[in-house]
């Protein structure tokens, strides 16, 4: 659909990644997951989410190993932090880099974004994220 834009990709390579995407179409976020040679994972999340320009979107992933689950979190237009979490998740390779870009998708189907302003973010990979409180307050913007 050109409606359902990536904004960005946590990226190994094309068969391991994790894309956020705006789901205009639907009014809501979708993520999707590649673990591997398998099939792609959409999760939908967050709906009634309303995508307008320059409504910021605050986005949190959190990992924790020991329980196996990764954790979603994400804002839009400073509203209420929607929450998922995907249990039994087992990553086949580490994620290193952040593409402000998708997988695939977008208007010609080569992973096109629309216009995206970065204000900041904070990568911590000492320890687990609980998403409840990943936007408690605006620090990690500093």
């Amino acid at each position: 659909s050109d409606r359902i834009w990536p904004l960005f990709t946590l990226w190994k390579d094309s068969t391991h990644y994790i894309e956020f995407l705006a789901d205009c179409e639907n009014s809501r976020c979708l993520v999707r997951i590649r673990n591997g040679s398998g099939a792609v994972s959409q999760i939908p999340f967050a709906p009634g989410n309303f995508w307008l320009p320059d409504a910021p979107v605050l986005v949190a992933f959190s990992y924790d190993s020991a329980s196996q689950a990764l954790a979603l979190g994400a804002s839009l237009g400073c509203g209420q932090v929607q929450t998922y979490t995907v249990a039994a998740f087992v990553p086949a390779s580490a994620f290193e880099t952040l593409k402000f870009r998708g997988a695939m998708g977008g208007y010609s189907n080569d992973g096109e974004v629309c216009e995206l302003r970065v204000f900041g973010g904070q990568i911590d990979s000492a320890g687990a994220l609980n998403v409840s409180t990943a936007f408690a307050d605006l620090s990690f913007l500093l």
